[in-house]
């Protein structure tokens, strides 16, 4: 009997009114919150740094006179930023005591198709104005290197990265 009265108290008019209803107060502050949350992600976002960078290889040549030759392969897509590009940071220069950081120097009119990508050749040289005086062996070195762009916000980085 007691079973019976709680089921028809549990589905009156009334209970069913108030479970039903939301509270305007937890709307209001809900939406609140969230709307403080996404203006701080943005906020936040467009005070943090990010600099991004282009991986490729650095190859060195040695001319017949001794002289070492710097360049590098960059994909047709990334040139589109080339006004964006500070310099380039060689990875693992150090064994043959060769330079670190290069200035991109020119641009050659050289465009390599590869399957479907095209490449760029870019003639770099290096900061330092004293080269280490070596002898490549086969006459080519290629390092992993990095082509440094310019500093921007993350949020000027995702929004130029959505206009693309």
């Amino acid at each position: 009997m007691k079973e019976q009265s709680q089921k028809i108290e549990l589905r009156s008019e009334k209970v069913r009114k108030i479970i039903g209803q939301v509270p305007p107060v937890m709307l209001l502050y809900g939406n609140l919150v969230i709307g403080i949350v996404l203006c701080v992600m943005v906020g936040v976002s467009a005070i943090i740094p990010y600099q991004p960078v282009i991986h490729s290889n650095l190859e060195i040549k040695q001319g017949k006179t001794g002289r070492l030759y710097f360049t590098m392969n960059v994909r047709k897509k990334e040139m589109r930023n080339k006004e964006q590009f500070t310099g380039v940071e060689s990875k693992s220069a150090s064994e043959l005591s060769l330079p670190f950081h290069y200035q991109i120097k020119t641009i050659l009119d050289t465009l390599l198709l590869e399957k479907e990508d095209a490449w760029c050749k870019v003639a770099l040289i290096p900061n330092d104005s004293v080269l280490p005086h070596i002898k490549l062996n086969d006459n080519t070195l290629t390092l992993p290197a990095e082509i440094i762009v310019k500093k921007k916000s993350l949020l000027m980085w995702v929004l130029d990265k959505k206009n693309k």
